[in-house]
């Protein structure tokens, strides 16, 4: 199986061993965490819609998209109910494809979250690959 080296798949998970020492962040489930995944991408870009159908945020054409793909709010509602993270996760793509406000805003900030995290595993060692 060959894997990409810049890919975050449904669930997230970051570890560190250095000098017998093992850093651990994430891992922690969907429900609590899995953040940068595809799954969280997912639930971000259907927790946005419902607030852009409400007015409060912009109604972005991605967002009014996922809405009439779910059946507005009603629809992600039930979506949520039943959904697994990797039926979330499927929503993912569409964030990395658009040129849509929305999608850029939830991209950035699972981007700047990895960074952060990262940067957190490094602890000041710009250095240490991963």
């Amino acid at each position: 199986m060959r894997r990409s080296p810049r890919r975050i798949g449904t669930g997230s998970f970051y570890v560190r061993q250095r000098a017998g020492r093992i850093v651990q962040i994430g891992g922690h489930g969907f429900a609590l965490g899995d953040q940068g995944s595809g799954a969280a991408l997912g639930r971000s870009l259907l927790t946005e819609a419902p607030r852009a159908a409400d007015g409060l945020c912009p109604a972005t054409p991605l967002l009014a998209q996922v809405l009439a793909d779910l059946g507005g709010v009603e629809g992600i509602i039930a979506f949520g109910r039943s959904a697994r993270p990797a039926d979330y996760a499927r929503f993912a793509p569409r964030i990395v494809a658009a040129e849509d406000a929305a999608a850029a805003a939830i991209f950035a900030a699972a981007l700047r979250l990895a960074e952060a995290t990262i940067a957190r595993l490094q602890d000041g060692d710009a250095a240490l690959p991963v």
